[in-house]
């Protein structure tokens, strides 16, 4: 979260509108998106993982979540000063990235596992690259 608040101008300025969904209530998403300055972007709220399933994104497997990657990925966001607070919904619910424009996604990115990230700027463009 704390990267597409950094990146956010910037992936406005490629045309793209952020918008995200999550799992709580929403008072308490609307105390998580405002500490990072995304308080005013849309959200969808899907406690039952319904919009998750629909874009294809399912729950990790042990491998998926108890992996090097994940590690270090954990220890990495640890070191910048990250740490974990209340989980609100499914820990082992695999997170993704979705480029839609009208009512077809575009371009999507599904995580391999909990700690990987897309560059952000370059999926977000509207351009159609071949």
């Amino acid at each position: 979260m704390s990267k597409l608040s950094q990146l956010r101008q910037e992936i406005s300025a490629k045309g793209t509108q952020l918008a995200f969904v999550h799992m709580g209530a929403e008072v308490d998403a609307s105390t998580f998106f405002d500490e990072y300055g995304l308080g005013d972007t849309p959200r969808f709220a899907s406690q039952n993982q319904e919009l998750y399933r629909k874009f294809g994104l399912n729950k990790g497997s042990v491998t998926q979540l108890m992996n090097f990657k994940t590690l270090t990925s954990s220890i990495g966001a640890f070191r910048e000063g990250h740490r974990q607070g209340k989980t609100a919904g499914d820990p082992a619910q695999m997170p993704g990235a979705f480029l839609i424009s009208g009512d077809q996604v575009i371009r999507s990115f599904i995580a391999k596992f909990p700690g990987e990230m897309v560059d952000f700027v370059s999926f977000s463009s509207t351009e159609v690259t071949s």
